[in-house]
């Protein structure tokens, strides 16, 4: 089974744009997969939900989102969220990360890593 990774910023999406990002996945990759966060993740999630602006907003909505769904919680508390998906990326070939971070994207493709972006505000598609 395939692990998809979200990525903080793409877990803002829901809420910023009005995307389904768990929909639009499923119709973007084929076969099994399983969506996955870091614990670390988590922690930028509740770093944002704190302030009272957009980010926040949208940072309590990816947070009941995942208490609710199918995204599983990964170990991975003691790095960075972004370092800890390269890490991740660089041991499990076959990972997908969906992220808008630049600087990520960049490093991840040194692992050719795919990835899954929103270039559009209505669609996310292969990068």
């Amino acid at each position: 089974m395939r692990t998809v990774i979200l990525d903080t910023n793409f877990l803002l999406i829901p809420h910023q744009f009005r995307i389904d990002i768990v929909g639009e996945l499923e119709k973007l990759i084929e076969g099994p997969h399983q969506l996955a966060v870091s614990d670390a993740i988590i922690g930028e999630l509740r770093g944002l939900a704190k302030s009272h602006g957009k980010e926040g907003a949208a940072a309590r909505v990816a947070l009941e989102g995942i208490r609710k769904g199918a995204i599983k919680i990964m170990e991975g508390r003691e790095q960075d969220a972004d370092r800890w998906i390269v890490d991740y990326c660089s041991k499990n070939p076959g990972t997908v990360v969906c992220t808008n971070d630049v600087a990520l994207r960049r490093e991840l493709k040194k692992f050719h890593v795919r990835i899954v972006v929103m270039r559009t505000r209505t669609r996310i598609f292969w990068e």
